[in-house]
């Protein structure tokens, strides 16, 4: 390589040109805003950047995502005529969505943010249709079912702008907020055509209406759309290692439709990239599963799964149960704990009352 900054830089480009988006394109972003630097080249340094916090999100990185926008934030508040305003508010929502699922950042700094956007937004005359989609995204990481609520009706009053959000992603979120308030029957009936045929909507969307799909199907007895909504979904979220929640959607469905070899298969494929990644949601619901699927094989022989600080390979269902129920009830505490209440608690028993009630359905 090159051993000019600009002229390295110019030979990354052309080789992360060549890659498609995740882990590997993120690590050669980060070199190049490390190239950027070495030029002194602060506009180059921005875009670097702002390159870097979309790969970030992309890769599942919120780590990295923050850090980046702290940087790009701050030079434009130094400089605010020489960098692009809508990079930057753009990015808000990527930034505040991953500090959301970190329990470890406190909620009124999660408030704050949501509070800079806002005065950000108004500042440039924007709709507060994003900034309330926004707060609706979060609100469930918040364990905050009135702010969801409050939020979707605010934004489907607010005016569309060049801010919002595409029309797919906002029926997404709809769809999304439906599950959550287990509003199952419009949830399924927005979702439905989906499983019949998704057409050209792009596959990011489909993914995950398709696995939010899974639970009310099987609830409501429908197993054979149940089972097109995982072939279909899971088709599409293995795709991308970011999507460890959506994994587990799945594994839920193979647990509970009784496929539980296949359903052990794919949650030993992804238990590294569960245990490998950032973000406290994804391991909270992963490891629900893993809960939920070892009580499933309860009195079975002993299972093959490599656990982390662990020499053993084979363990007995009844210890496996205790890991990952422990586990589980350990960053729901942590979420429950910043956001000063006990929705998370609350959600792994429901996660119980529901396997209780598709189990009575399939002795039906």
């Amino acid at each position: 390589m090159a051993l000019d900054p600009l002229a390295a830089l110019d030979e990354l480009q052309t080789e992360m040109d060549g890659l498609p988006d995740g882990l590997a394109k993120l690590l050669l972003l980060e070199r190049a805003v490390e190239l950027a630097d070495a030029a002194q080249d602060l506009d180059l340094g921005f875009e670097m950047r702002m390159e870097l916090t979309g790969q970030a999100l992309t890769a599942g990185r919120g780590d990295v995502l923050s850090v980046a926008f702290a940087w790009c934030i701050a030079r434009f508040d130094e400089s605010p005529e020489r960098f692009p305003d809508f990079d930057v508010m753009w990015a808000y929502r990527w930034v505040i969505s991953e500090l959301a699922k970190n329990p470890a950042i406190p909620r009124i700094q999660v408030l704050a943010m949501i509070d800079e956007m806002t005065t950000r937004y108004r500042s440039v005359g924007a709709s507060m249709r994003s900034v309330e989609m926004l707060r609706l995204n979060v609100s469930t990481d918040l364990g905050d079912s009135e702010m969801g609520r409050t939020a979707f009706s605010a934004a489907h009053r607010a005016r569309k702008d060049e801010f919002c959000d595409d029309p797919e992603s906002e029926m997404n979120f709809s769809i999304g907020h439906y599950y959550s308030e287990r509003l199952y029957k419009i949830q399924l009936q927005k979702s439905e055509r989906f499983w019949i045929d998704p057409g050209k909507t792009d596959e990011f969307h489909v993914g995950k209406i398709l696995c939010n799909a899974l639970l009310p199907l099987m609830l409501a007895g429908r197993w054979a759309e149940a089972e097109r909504c995982h072939e279909l979904g899971l088709r599409a979220n293995r795709k991308n290692s970011r999507f460890v929640n959506r994994i587990a959607d799945h594994i839920r469905y193979l647990t509970h439709s009784g496929q539980t070899a296949k359903s052990l298969a794919l949650f030993r494929k992804w238990l590294p990239t569960c245990l490998s990644s950032v973000n406290a949601s994804d391991q909270l619901e992963y490891t629900t599963q893993g809960w939920l699927l070892m009580k499933a094989l309860e009195g079975g022989p002993a299972i093959r799964l490599k656990l982390p600080g662990v020499d053993a390979e084979k363990h007995d269902a009844l210890a496996l149960i205790r890991h990952f129920h422990d586990s589980a009830r350990g960053i729901a505490g942590l979420f429950d704990q910043r956001n000063g209440n006990d929705f998370f608690s609350k959600q792994l028993k429901q996660e119980l009352r529901d396997a209780t009630a598709i189990l009575k359905l399939r002795k039906v």
